[in-house]
Protein backbone atom coordinates (compact mmCIF):
# COMPACT_ATOMS: atom_id res chain seq x y z
CA UNK A 1 0.00 0.00 0.00
CA UNK A 2 1.39 3.37 -1.03
CA UNK A 3 1.87 6.07 1.57
CA UNK A 4 0.64 9.47 0.44
CA UNK A 5 2.50 12.57 1.58
CA UNK A 6 0.77 14.69 4.18
CA UNK A 7 -0.75 17.83 2.62
CA UNK A 8 1.06 21.03 3.54
CA UNK A 9 -0.61 24.16 4.91
CA UNK A 10 -1.11 25.76 1.48
CA UNK A 11 -2.74 22.58 0.15
CA UNK A 12 -5.11 22.54 3.15
CA UNK A 13 -6.17 26.12 2.37
CA UNK A 14 -6.62 25.31 -1.31
CA UNK A 15 -8.79 22.30 -0.47
CA UNK A 16 -10.87 24.32 2.01
CA UNK A 17 -11.40 27.12 -0.49
CA UNK A 18 -12.39 24.65 -3.22
CA UNK A 19 -14.98 23.13 -0.92
CA UNK A 20 -16.36 26.45 0.29
CA UNK A 21 -16.41 28.14 -3.10
CA UNK A 22 -16.86 25.08 -5.25
CA UNK A 23 -19.83 26.63 -6.99
CA UNK A 24 -17.52 29.21 -8.57
CA UNK A 25 -17.00 32.90 -8.14
CA UNK A 26 -19.62 34.05 -10.58
CA UNK A 27 -23.15 34.59 -9.40
CA UNK A 28 -25.97 34.56 -11.86
CA UNK A 29 -29.68 34.10 -11.38
CA UNK A 30 -30.13 30.43 -12.23
CA UNK A 31 -31.96 27.62 -10.49
CA UNK A 32 -28.62 25.98 -9.64
CA UNK A 33 -27.40 29.18 -8.02
CA UNK A 34 -30.15 29.59 -5.49
CA UNK A 35 -33.11 31.08 -7.33
CA UNK A 36 -36.58 29.70 -6.81
CA UNK A 37 -40.18 30.81 -6.78
CA UNK A 38 -43.40 29.56 -5.25
CA UNK A 39 -46.86 30.39 -6.54
CA UNK A 40 -49.08 31.37 -3.60
CA UNK A 41 -52.23 32.30 -5.53
CA UNK A 42 -53.26 33.02 -9.11
CA UNK A 43 -51.34 36.31 -9.13
CA UNK A 44 -49.09 36.19 -6.06
CA UNK A 45 -45.62 34.64 -5.89
CA UNK A 46 -42.68 34.35 -3.49
CA UNK A 47 -39.35 34.77 -5.29
CA UNK A 48 -36.15 33.68 -3.52
CA UNK A 49 -32.54 34.31 -4.43
CA UNK A 50 -29.65 33.08 -2.29
CA UNK A 51 -26.20 34.34 -3.17
CA UNK A 52 -22.75 33.21 -2.09
CA UNK A 53 -19.78 34.92 -0.47
CA UNK A 54 -19.05 36.76 -3.71
CA UNK A 55 -22.55 38.22 -4.04
CA UNK A 56 -23.44 41.60 -2.57
CA UNK A 57 -26.79 42.19 -0.90
CA UNK A 58 -27.61 44.66 -3.67
CA UNK A 59 -26.87 42.05 -6.32
CA UNK A 60 -29.01 39.47 -4.50
CA UNK A 61 -31.95 41.88 -4.51
CA UNK A 62 -31.37 42.77 -8.16
CA UNK A 63 -31.36 39.08 -9.11
CA UNK A 64 -34.55 38.49 -7.11
CA UNK A 65 -36.13 41.41 -8.98
CA UNK A 66 -34.90 39.94 -12.27
CA UNK A 67 -36.45 36.57 -11.39
CA UNK A 68 -39.70 38.30 -10.41
CA UNK A 69 -39.75 40.23 -13.69
CA UNK A 70 -39.08 37.16 -15.82
CA UNK A 71 -41.70 35.17 -13.90
CA UNK A 72 -44.26 37.94 -14.32
CA UNK A 73 -43.67 38.12 -18.08
CA UNK A 74 -43.74 34.33 -18.49
CA UNK A 75 -47.16 34.18 -16.79
CA UNK A 76 -48.62 36.87 -19.07
CA UNK A 77 -48.67 39.74 -16.57
CA UNK A 78 -47.66 43.27 -17.55
CA UNK A 79 -46.83 44.78 -14.12
CA UNK A 80 -46.03 43.69 -10.60
CA UNK A 81 -45.82 45.14 -7.11
CA UNK A 82 -43.42 44.10 -4.36
CA UNK A 83 -45.70 43.61 -1.35
CA UNK A 84 -43.07 42.01 0.89
CA UNK A 85 -39.27 42.16 0.99
CA UNK A 86 -36.81 40.24 3.16
CA UNK A 87 -33.31 41.08 1.93
CA UNK A 88 -30.17 40.71 4.00
CA UNK A 89 -27.39 38.30 4.94
CA UNK A 90 -27.18 34.98 6.69
CA UNK A 91 -24.05 33.85 8.49
CA UNK A 92 -22.50 30.47 7.84
CA UNK A 93 -19.49 29.08 9.66
CA UNK A 94 -16.87 26.90 7.98
CA UNK A 95 -14.29 24.85 9.88
CA UNK A 96 -10.71 24.87 8.58
CA UNK A 97 -8.36 22.03 9.41
CA UNK A 98 -4.59 21.81 9.38
CA UNK A 99 -1.77 23.18 11.52
CA UNK A 100 -3.89 26.17 12.56
CA UNK A 101 -7.52 25.06 12.59
CA UNK A 102 -10.20 27.64 12.98
CA UNK A 103 -13.64 28.79 12.01
CA UNK A 104 -14.46 31.27 9.29
CA UNK A 105 -17.67 33.26 9.11
CA UNK A 106 -19.17 33.89 5.67
CA UNK A 107 -22.02 36.29 5.04
CA UNK A 108 -24.34 34.85 2.40
CA UNK A 109 -26.81 37.39 1.01
CA UNK A 110 -30.40 36.49 0.26
CA UNK A 111 -33.49 38.23 -1.05
CA UNK A 112 -37.05 37.01 -0.74
CA UNK A 113 -39.69 39.08 -2.48
CA UNK A 114 -43.43 38.65 -2.22
CA UNK A 115 -44.91 39.95 -5.47
CA UNK A 116 -48.42 40.52 -6.76
CA UNK A 117 -48.78 40.52 -10.55
CA UNK A 118 -51.25 42.53 -12.60
CA UNK A 119 -52.60 42.30 -16.14
CA UNK A 120 -52.80 45.42 -18.32
CA UNK A 121 -55.57 47.76 -17.12
CA UNK A 122 -56.25 45.78 -13.94
CA UNK A 123 -56.84 48.01 -10.88
CA UNK A 124 -53.90 47.97 -8.46
CA UNK A 125 -54.99 50.02 -5.47
CA UNK A 126 -52.09 51.92 -3.92
CA UNK A 127 -49.37 49.42 -4.93
CA UNK A 128 -46.29 50.87 -6.62
CA UNK A 129 -46.11 48.99 -9.91
CA UNK A 130 -42.96 47.89 -11.72
CA UNK A 131 -42.64 47.22 -15.44
CA UNK A 132 -41.03 43.77 -15.73
CA UNK A 133 -39.74 44.36 -19.27
CA UNK A 134 -37.83 47.49 -18.20
CA UNK A 135 -36.45 45.81 -15.05
CA UNK A 136 -35.34 42.74 -17.02
CA UNK A 137 -33.55 44.88 -19.61
CA UNK A 138 -31.97 47.13 -16.99
CA UNK A 139 -30.63 44.39 -14.70
CA UNK A 140 -29.37 42.24 -17.58
CA UNK A 141 -27.49 45.24 -18.96
CA UNK A 142 -26.08 46.14 -15.54
CA UNK A 143 -24.64 42.64 -14.97
CA UNK A 144 -23.93 41.92 -18.66
CA UNK A 145 -26.29 38.94 -18.78
CA UNK A 146 -27.81 37.47 -21.92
Amino acid sequence: MAVLPKPNRMQNWAIALCIVFGSGCASSPTKSDGSAHTQLSEDTFRVDYKGNGFTSVEKARDFALLQASELCLSKGFSKFAVIGDDTGTQSSWVNAFGKKPGKFNFQDPHSTLLIKCYKEGQPHGNDQLYDPAIITQSIKARYQLK
